[in-house]
């Protein structure tokens, strides 16, 4: 066993180096998909909110009872009646994504 003295001080680095202690990451240097999300300002998830949002980019929401119906204005047709999770991958699919916005869902890493 190695007695280290106080004025040692390359002794005493290498018992601290040997203690097997994992390496942390710096704060600003985590991998991307652990960075927090960031949603436009006064963004909500309420349904009268995501209503306004889909009718100022060209769609349609309703809501049927417990189920929703999501199609673009003028279109013919009766849409799929949706879960509120299949809602919200809808806008995500049809709205969200393509405008470069954060995703309502998270996706897999």
């Amino acid at each position: 066993m190695m007695v280290i003295s106080m004025g040692d001080d390359q002794t005493a680095h290498r018992v601290i180096e040997c203690r097997g202690i994992p390496h942390k990451p710096m704060m600003g240097l985590e991998p991307p998909r652990f960075a927090p999300r960031q949603f436009e300002p006064r963004f909500s998830l309420d349904f009268y909110n995501l209503q306004y949002f889909c009718q100022s980019h060209g769609f349609e929401m309703k809501q049927v009872r417990r189920w929703y119906r999501l199609r673009k204005i003028g279109a013919k047709g009766n849409p799929k009646l949706l879960t509120l999770k299949q809602l919200h991958a809808e806008i995500d699919r049809q709205i969200r994504i393509p405008l470069g916005l954060e995703p309502i869902l998270r996706r897999a890493a």
